[in-house]
């Protein structure tokens, strides 16, 4: 039985795991009739983050479900990234909300209770924030954490023809990126973790349009976690405008 202070420190790496597989997947994320018939699926998503990666900006929409063998919790976030660099998310969880920012390399978060933000260093989760500060780092690694990949269909997304690769990651490389990170919270707790996900990628473009997220987490207990999220993003490529608090926030930095 999981005691109240493992309960919260679930709680909050729940948390840090959504976010951290966002980031992930934000900032990791011709001649032929059919763009993708030279490609393997596993290639594609490369292509389509690096598209991501060049946009000069995006807005988008998380919704995630977090399921233990006691609770349900939704969590919902809406943001902004622009110039691959900077990337805002605002949302509620456990009835607080949560804003979150990566900037100029660093990773900040908002008190829910003094609305003052925090950096990295303010979270004691030892080096496992750099992986979040690094995000262009983070991307070298998809190329190791594919482990299956194949194109499951296309179809019209809001009007817009798309193309769907159904990939697993590999867990032990997983692991490998929080182990790196020196997470000793994260290896006393977590066995296993098994990570799918389908992206819509634009045929047109590839540009990403849609991603869906499941995650089931086996802790060493024997209980699991499962994450499932939902990511939409539009306005590709359109200049966003940063909010005018979030902005002056950043010209102190």
């Amino acid at each position: 039985m999981i005691d109240k202070k493992n309960t919260r420190s679930i709680a909050t790496l729940t948390l840090m795991f959504v976010l951290f597989f966002i980031f992930i997947l934000l900032f990791s994320s011709g001649c032929n009739k059919d763009p993708f018939a030279n490609l393997t699926p596993r290639e594609a998503i490369l292509k389509a983050n690096k598209t991501l990666l060049s946009l000069k900006g995006y807005r988008l929409q998380v919704k995630t479900k977090i399921k233990t063998k006691k609770t349900q919790e939704e969590l919902e976030f809406v943001g902004i990234s622009i110039n691959s660099d900077f990337l805002y998310l605002k949302g509620v969880f456990n009835n607080l909300t949560i804003e979150v920012l990566q900037t100029k390399n660093s990773f900040y978060i908002k008190h829910p209770l003094t609305g003052k933000w925090l950096s990295q260093q303010a979270f004691q989760f030892g080096n496992f924030n750099s992986v979040l500060q690094s995000p262009h780092e983070t991307l070298k690694a998809i190329k190791n954490y594919i482990k299956k990949a194949k194109y499951v269909g296309e179809e019209e997304l809001n009007g817009i023809p798309v193309k769907i690769v159904e990939y697993e990651a590999d867990s032990f490389e997983l692991i490998s990126l929080f182990d790196n990170a020196n997470t000793r919270l994260l290896e006393n707790i977590y066995d296993k973790i098994n990570y799918t996900a389908k992206v819509w990628i634009g045929k047109d473009n590839f540009y990403i349009h849609k991603m869906a997220i499941n995650i089931d987490i086996y802790l060493k207990k024997g209980e699991k976690q499962s994450i499932s999220s939902v990511v939409t993003i539009f306005d590709h490529n359109k200049k966003i405008k940063i909010p005018k608090e979030i902005q002056e926030f950043t010209n102190q930095l």
